[in-house]
């Protein structure tokens, strides 16, 4: 079945579930990677703007956003082309995390800034 999916989409799938897996088998990779205002800007830890787009608090909050992604994102990614398409998700993602740590005190993990960019997009389109 992932197979049939474009290659952006499939990668990102595989990697939010192998991230979800690691961090279940070893909790404080979370802790690592997972974006707060305190590692991303005031150690100057900017990778976690990315990295938390791939981290999940539980099986829940991974089921619905790759379950959106599953349905979504092959559609947008065979109208922009891989490259548009992975730059919208990862750029949407940024900015979510960027408005997160701006308004709110607690770390942030979770793919649903990009996804609710790939969902307004598709709900524009269609």
């Amino acid at each position: 079945m992932l197979d049939r999916l474009p290659p952006i989409t499939r990668t990102i799938l595989m990697i939010n579930l192998a991230m979800f897996l690691v961090t279940w088998m070893i909790p404080e990779i979370d802790n690592m990677f997972r974006l707060s205002y305190d590692q991303a800007v005031e150690n100057l830890q900017i990778y976690q703007f990315i990295t938390y787009q791939y981290l999940h608090g539980d099986f829940w909050h991974l089921f619905w956003n790759m379950l959106m992604l599953f349905f979504l994102g092959p559609v947008l990614e065979q109208m922009w082309g891989p490259k548009l398409y992975l730059q919208v998700y990862t750029i949407a993602g940024i900015i979510s995390g960027i408005l997160h740590i701006t308004f709110s005190p607690f770390p942030v993990v979770g793919a649903s800034g990009s996804l609710y960019a790939i969902f307004t997009a598709f709900a524009l389109y269609y």
